[in-house]
């Protein structure tokens, strides 16, 4: 009886940590996947607060959709503007460093890559460890456009 107990036990908690499992894949994974189509754009938005020096964010993306051509990276001013002169940026795409720079010096570039469908896309973003006091309290805040257009000879 004991035994059969704890088989029971056993098999009920391997329910519940797949059950959690399976809820934390489904119900997170969405939120780092960008949908895009050939013509199409996505406008993300990060902000920046409160980082001290030598802080690094990172932010990675799938990218999904009928995919097969070149996607188009711009950066833009945001409404927080007092921390972009000590903000260094990195865009990778499939690995391959596209962006990488001061962030205000990336501003009105346009970085391209190839992409297909299942490409990673990730956004870095940090303060040197150089910087001092004066970065304190400040805010940033930028955007990013993601353009994906046809091809040569694509109709």
């Amino acid at each position: 009886m004991l035994k059969r107990n704890i088989i029971l036990i056993v098999i009920l908690f391997a329910f519940i940590v797949f059950s959690g499992v399976v809820f934390v894949v489904v119900f997170t994974s969405d939120r780092d996947v960008l949908r895009l189509e050939e013509g199409g754009s996505q406008e993300l938005t990060f902000e920046c607060k409160n980082m001290v020096p030598g802080e690094e964010t990172q932010a990675n993306y799938v990218l999904k959709g009928n995919l097969s051509s070149e996607l188009v990276i711009s950066l833009r001013e945001g409404a927080e503007t007092e921390l972009y002169e000590w903000l260094e940026i990195e865009i990778e795409v499939d690995g391959k460093t596209v962006c990488e720079g001061k962030l205000e010096e990336c501003f009105g570039q346009e970085y391209k890559a190839d992409v297909k469908d299942g490409s990673n896309i990730t956004f870095r973003y940090k303060i040197g460890l150089d910087v001092g006091n004066e970065a304190q309290g400040k805010k940033g805040e930028f955007s990013v456009q993601l353009s994906v257009g046809l091809q040569e000879g694509q109709e």
